[in-house]
């Protein structure tokens, strides 16, 4: 802090005594020539020292942060409108715990510990880099900060206030988020009316398939184990060679085009493109996987994919996520299925998430449980399935009974139209909801979404 130095010049002045006159030369004596007068000279008073400019004390940054603070947005981003961070001191610095972020549909918990402290400002960041939220704020002073959210390249100002001196606790721990596992639980009933039986079905004849298991050597990554152990393995693999960070929309949507552009190239793929890879693997060994998408209930923009593996030699299905290197286990130490794993998640039961996952289990089961909701599947799966846009493969929905997909997405475009920068008319809207209602939606029972594979 710079401090600024008043320094005062004081000044007086003096008067000098009046010379006597000299004898004029008109003769007159001097005793003739009046006396002068002396006319004193006041002595100006004292230019009084003024106070000193108050300098005030530097903000102690450790203390000034520390505490539990409230955010509020200047405008929802993402439907985002407020925060609240702690702030404690750890190890000689600041740490952060993101607690919750409010929105218009959502109450989510976070844990973060991405921070870096640079004089009176702060950054805090989120999430991996694909979906990396980040704050940056400055003190204004020891109770208020301010600055600027951003996420998916749209920001908005922020404005904190500090409501407590003493952070919720320094080993902050997240809780379960109760309310999405009601929201589960109140909508387990898949029984809806325009669902039909479905029969999935895998395509092992693309010769890619054997140039994908031969230039990465699979089978030898995968080993001698039985299926489940192969699978965890090529999915380890996988995971440690391309992380769940930026996007591959530039890639082909095939295992070949991905992995060439990721693996051990210090790139990332999305949760999409992570599971149509793995997927893709799976079926070059002869093991048959679907990914499998998984979708909230509420319109807030976030989903997320990963693989259903079928293991013979147990007869069921598990889900593996390449994202994060994960699965979940019972007591007992099985697999779990995606559809078991829902159903624990609603009935508020505790799994285990196996020990090398990328993920904190708290974290990892309050996201799931926000994106359970509904499934979705291609009924063929198959290399490079995903590589036209233009011929997308046909996709399967598993809903729960009264879940309308036709309305659900017009109103999720609404939603994110009213907060969009650049929203669209009226009348391309009404465009957009007739191009939805025309569209062919193929619900699948939930027997035959989690049906024993016939292959």
């Amino acid at each position: 802090m710079a401090i600024l130095l008043c320094v005062v010049l004081l000044s007086g002045c003096s008067g000098a005594s009046a010379a006597s006159p000299s004898p004029g030369f008109d003769q007159l004596s001097a005793e003739s020539t009046p006396a002068p007068i002396s006319t004193p000279i006041p002595t100006p008073a004292p230019t009084p020292t003024p106070e000193p400019t108050p300098i005030p004390a530097p903000i102690d940054t450790q203390t000034a942060f520390n505490g539990t603070w409230e955010g509020m947005l200047s405008e929802p981003v993402l439907g985002y409108r407020q925060f609240t961070l702690d702030c404690f001191e750890s190890s000689g610095r600041i740490s952060t715990t993101l607690i919750s972020l409010v929105g218009d549909t959502f109450n989510y918990q976070y844990n973060s510990t991405n921070n870096s402290l640079n004089g009176n400002t702060l950054k805090v960041w989120w999430n991996d880099d694909a979906h990396r939220a980040e704050i940056d704020f400055t003190l204004s002073n020891d109770s208020q900060m301010e600055g600027t959210f951003s996420q998916y390249g749209q920001s908005a100002t922020i404005s904190f206030t500090k409501t407590s001196d003493t952070p919720t606790s320094g080993t902050y721990h997240i809780e379960k988020q109760t309310n999405l596992m009601e929201l589960l639980k109140a909508n387990s009933d898949f029984s809806n009316t325009d669902a039909t039986d479905v029969e999935f079905t895998y395509d092992y004849s693309d010769s890619r398939l054997t140039e994908l298991k031969n230039k990465y050597d699979l089978e030898t990554v995968a080993g001698d184990g039985d299926t489940q152990s192969k699978a965890i393995k090529l999915m380890d693999w996988l995971s440690a060679g391309i992380s769940h960070t930026g996007n591959g929309n530039t890639v082909e949507l095939n295992a070949l085009s991905m992995l060439g552009y990721a693996y051990n190239q210090n790139k990332g793929l999305t949760c999409k493109y992570l599971s149509i890879t793995l997927s893709e693997m799976y079926l070059s060994v002869g093991i048959q996987a679907r990914a499998l998408w998984l979708f909230p209930q509420k319109y807030e923009g976030d989903n997320h994919v990963v693989v259903m593996v079928w293991i013979p030699e147990n007869e069921k299905w598990i889900m593996l996520d390449p994202s994060f290197d994960c699965y979940f286990s019972d007591a007992d130490g099985n697999i779990l299925s995606p559809i078991e794993i829902r159903d624990k998640i609603a009935a508020e039961e505790d799994m285990t998430l196996n020990s090398n996952a990328k993920d904190d289990y708290i974290d990892y089961y309050n996201y799931l449980a926000k994106d359970m909701f509904y499934f979705k599947c291609a009924q063929n799966t198959a290399f490079g399935a995903f590589e036209n846009a233009d011929q997308p493969p046909q996709m399967v929905y598993l809903c729960p009974n009264g879940l309308d997909l036709k309305d659900w997405t017009i109103q999720e475009n609404a939603y994110w139209n009213s907060v969009a920068d650049d929203p669209l008319t009226a009348d391309q809207l009404a465009e957009q909801e007739d191009s939805i209602r025309n569209a062919v939606y193929t619900y699948a029972t939930a027997d035959s979404f989690w049906a024993k594979s016939k292959q």
